[in-house]
């Protein structure tokens, strides 16, 4: 068996631009990245309506000796199995806010979205969450 590589996982850095968050884990020494489809790290609208945008990415890895190994989908899952939580509209489009019913839709689109993205872009894994109903908000009613 080959040598496993050992990748990061961008969520912590979703506001750095992706050419900077490359070459600080390049500079940390990882072999790839677990890329945060959300911020600044990689853009799925973009990814399946601009045609130069996914090479643009995997230059950019190329550059700095990355492979892109899994997309993290953690927030935007969450969106779709939590139950109404105002948390929620931390991680939806501010448009959204306060809307349950349309931050769940989005989140069930947006994960399709990271499928279509991750195989255009030849990544075999997704991460994420899928939220739950039964971990409730503190200072909920609900």
């Amino acid at each position: 068996m080959g040598k496993r590589p050992v990748t990061l996982c961008t969520c912590q850095w979703a506001d750095l631009p992706l050419d900077e968050l490359c070459a600080l884990a390049e500079k940390m020494g990882y072999d790839g990245l677990e890329i945060a489809c959300w911020g600044s790290n990689l853009d799925l609208d973009r990814a399946l309506e601009d045609e130069s945008y996914i090479p643009w990415v995997q230059e950019i890895l190329k550059k700095h000796n990355l492979i892109c190994k899994a997309l993290a989908t953690h927030i935007i899952g969450q969106c779709v199995g939590d139950a109404p939580d105002p948390r929620l509209n931390n991680f939806a489009p501010a448009a959204l806010a306060d809307q349950p019913d349309a931050i769940r839709q989005w989140g069930v689109d947006t994960m399709k979205k990271a499928a279509v993205v991750a195989n255009k872009m030849g990544v075999k894994i997704i991460t994420g969450f899928t939220g739950s109903p039964i971990w409730r908000y503190h200072g909920s009613e609900h």
